[in-house]
């Protein structure tokens, strides 16, 4: 299928679902949280002291910038179904702020990092469950979340792993 058709297609495919403003709000809520995780990460990045120093400076590196796609991926996918207006970005940074101010109240890098992968997990779960449960989830929308889950899973282990020594 041609790159015009398939682009027409998904659009034609939204513009058929019923319009959900509580589906477009987990939808903006997950890439709040996102975005969020991304600052939470870059900050620890600049952060991390001690031993093993380098390491750590690293692994946070690894971590954000890896969520560079995601967001930009998220923010495609609320954009094809609500429109650019979806994905103000006003509205996106009160939703990170939110989220990054609860966060802030865990002072160790670490276990706030392995914290909000933990988080990300159940958020990542009820926005699938309220998009399926209302006939809003597309196969590539799962698709799409079922990747960040495995992705942000890989996350979890590498930072258990360093909260074990």
């Amino acid at each position: 299928m041609h790159p015009s058709a398939k682009k027409l297609a998904a659009h034609k495919l939204a513009a058929e679902l019923p319009f959900d403003p509580q589906c477009k709000s987990a939808l903006q809520n997950l890439l709040g949280f996102l975005r969020a995780m991304h600052w939470n990460y870059w900050t620890a990045h600049w952060q991390v002291k001690g031993q093993p120093f380098y390491g750590d400076h690293l692994l946070f590196q690894r971590l954000y910038e890896g969520m560079t796609a995601e967001i930009d991926g998220t923010a495609e996918k609320v954009v094809g179904i609500y429109g650019s207006e979806a994905v103000d970005g006003h509205d996106s940074i009160d939703r990170a702020h939110n989220v990054l101010k609860r966060w802030a109240e865990n002072p160790d890098l670490y276990a706030r990092a392995v914290q909000t992968e933990e988080e990300l997990q159940m958020l990542l779960q009820q926005v699938r469950s309220l998009l399926d449960g209302k006939g809003h989830l597309s196969l590539g929308l799962d698709n799409f979340l079922q990747g960040l889950a495995d992705t942000h899973e890989t996350n979890a282990y590498l930072l258990q792993q360093r909260t074990a020594l």
